[in-house]
């Protein structure tokens, strides 16, 4: 399997496909896979108004989506909005995957923090390597982000609620639990020791 930076680094783009804005830090641009730019160039050819048939045709790559709604997210914000209801379900599939083992609230917000920050870059106005790198390889991007919020979650104070909640259900004792919770914050004169 091609790590991303093969992906990025693919062959040279077809006539008439915008180059993406950013560059590997020894210089080389960013460059789609060529299955994507032979699909943005076939998109291309063909007017916006019959885009819809491609989002309903499920067959567009994820990718592919992301460049169409980049392209016409000031056009027309009817159609970039079904291109991002679409890549939003994607997402969602996609995020899944990595954020398994909560209970149905969490697991929403882990998703839907993980959606706004990718339809954030979708419309971004200036390119970054994080708008580029959707249209290299969105599930990755999507991967990486979903971990990400997974790992914030459970440094949050509310995941130490739940983890409370855990041990509490298991002994009733609230003595015996609050002796698990670890103080490390210093007392009101700076001293951990101070009452």
């Amino acid at each position: 399997m091609a790590s991303s930076s093969d992906l990025a680094l693919a062959a040279p783009t077809p006539i008439g496909v915008p180059q993406l804005a950013s560059s590997t830090p020894d210089g080389k641009p960013y460059r789609r896979r060529q299955d994507v730019e032979a699909e943005i160039a076939a998109i291309l050819a063909r007017s916006p108004d019959t885009w819809q048939m491609l989002i309903e045709s499920q067959s567009v790559s994820s990718e592919a989506l992301v460049f169409m709604a980049k392209r016409v997210a000031l056009i027309d914000r009817d159609l970039c909005g079904r291109l991002i209801h679409e890549l939003s379900g994607r997402l969602v599939r996609i995020a899944t995957r990595w954020a398994q083992g909560f209970d149905p609230m969490t697991m929403d917000e882990i998703l839907l923090e993980v959606e706004i920050q990718i339809v954030e870059l979708v419309l971004a106005e200036i390119p970054s390597r994080q708008t580029d790198f959707l249209e290299i390889a969105f599930g990755k991007a999507v991967e990486r982000r979903t971990i990400n919020a997974v790992e914030k979650w459970k440094k949050s104070p509310e995941a130490l609620r739940e983890s409370v909640r855990d041990i509490s259900d298991d002994d009733t004792d609230s003595q015996n639990v609050m002796a698990l919770i670890v103080d490390t914050g210093a007392g009101p004169r700076g001293d951990p020791c101070a009452p």
